[in-house]
């Protein structure tokens, strides 16, 4: 029999990191610029509606983030610092480098992939059930914002938005908090 654990709560299958800031060197806060026109959304997530658009240059503020992303379930193979050998987990969000949240009977836990940060000794290894391809609709960050027009929305993902990120910064971006 294979080791069972309660899942993290979903929607619609999707585990929602309030606040979310996925990846290394992530900065979403203040106001950010748009490199390229993109659709602006009525909400996030699955089934979101197409409201409008934000054109190239524009400058928008970030008012909250949420990451939507199924939670891949994986069984403790060797537990070493946070967990036993034979717990279940589910993988959430990734801080970078190799790190991410990891969800476990009602507990998030911070936990870097040994074979990632080369450090076979750092934390658990984790078998993670197979990742389904391609990414389920409605997936991935979605970034609530304000136009300087006081219309608001959503944006599916920074990608094509500067001044989202600690290194790297345009001239023209805010300053970062000291």
């Amino acid at each position: 029999m294979a080791p069972t654990g309660d899942a993290p709560p979903t929607v619609n299958g999707f585990y929602i990191a309030k606040e979310a800031c996925p990846g290394e060197g992530c900065y979403l806060a203040g106001r950010i610029k748009a490199y390229e026109s993109v659709d602006l959304f009525d909400r996030a997530g699955s089934g979101a509606a197409v409201v409008g658009g934000i054109e190239a240059g524009e400058w928008v503020e970030i008012v909250s983030r949420e990451e939507h992303l199924p939670p891949v379930r994986g069984v403790v193979r060797e537990g070493r610092k946070h967990f036993a050998t034979g717990d279940v987990v589910f993988l959430l969000t990734s801080h970078g480098e190799g790190c991410y949240d990891i969800w476990s009977s009602g507990v998030i836990a911070s936990w870097c992939d040994p074979e990632a940060v080369g450090d076979a000794a750092v934390d658990e290894v984790i078998d993670f059930d197979a990742v389904q391809a391609p990414e389920p609709e409605g997936a991935g960050l979605w970034i609530q914002i304000k136009r300087d027009t006081g219309s608001d929305g959503w944006l599916r993902g920074a990608d094509k938005f500067g001044c989202t990120g600690y290194q790297d910064r345009d001239p023209d971006c805010p300053p970062l908090p000291q």
